[in-house]
């Protein structure tokens, strides 16, 4: 009995041994599994962690894009407002031109309507006639430049106002492409 049961207990650890053994074996396959899941794991990390840094290179440079716009916008918005200045200043000065016109066309109106044998008569002295008809000529030169500089006036107006349409274009733009 003592044999028998010596060779029951030798078959029931060998029995016992191999089911451990066969469950180890099957535990040591799991850990392979989970082993492999962590390489995986690790993998999609770095790849997910590259994606991040690659995302915040995007942001970062498109905040800085946002950032150049707004200066752009700033400047264009500057220029804006010197070309208004400069469009007030021209119409100011071709106002005053035309007023100047409007005075010297007068006078030569007033003196175009005395002949010259007028003008003689009026002026008992020789001199006085010739001082009367320099004066004529002079008004008339100062009339010539007067509408010289109304027109150059106007040409710079127009300039202006073709620079200001054209800043105002360029602003327009950049700030769509800023709401983008």
């Amino acid at each position: 009995i003592s044999s028998f049961n010596v060779k029951a207990a030798q078959n029931q650890n060998e029995e016992e041994k191999k089911a451990l053994e066969s469950e180890l074996v099957k535990y040591e396959k799991e850990i392979e599994q989970h082993e492999a899941m962590i390489t995986s794991l690790k993998t999609q990390g770095k790849t997910l962690t590259s994606e991040i840094n690659q995302l915040n290179a995007k942001i970062a440079k498109l905040n800085l894009q946002i950032k150049a716009v707004n200066l752009t916008l700033s400047k264009l918005d500057s220029e804006i407002g010197a070309t208004q200045k400069q469009i007030i200043k021209t119409e100011d000065k071709i106002d005053f031109n035309k007023e100047n016109l409007s005075q010297l066309l007068q006078v030569l109106y007033e003196n175009d309507t005395n002949s010259l044998v007028e003008i003689l008569l009026k002026n008992p002295q020789l001199s006085d006639f010739f001082n009367d008809v320099n004066n004529l000529i002079s008004v008339q030169d100062n009339l010539r430049v007067i509408i010289n500089e109304i027109i150059e006036a106007r040409q710079k107006l127009v300039d202006q106002k073709e620079i200001l349409a054209i800043d105002r274009e360029d602003a327009a733009t950049l700030k769509s492409y800023q709401s983008v």
